[in-house]
């Protein structure tokens, strides 16, 4: 991640970003993320990393 926020995740957080790029990776929807509870912000967090990769 790159942005300032970044040195103020905490590893929970970090723990839920990871969580979700897994998800992503195999296949998920950022409705089936909030469906098992993940927070919008660790959603956003997965899916721009994911862009930033491409």
């Amino acid at each position: 991640m790159t942005d300032i926020l970044a040195d103020h995740i905490t590893p929970a957080q970090q723990a839920q970003i990871d969580q979700c790029s897994r998800m992503l990776t195999d296949g998920a929807n950022p409705q089936d993320m909030r469906d098992l509870g993940f927070s919008q912000a660790a959603i956003d967090a997965a899916i721009n990393a994911a862009g930033e990769k491409q």
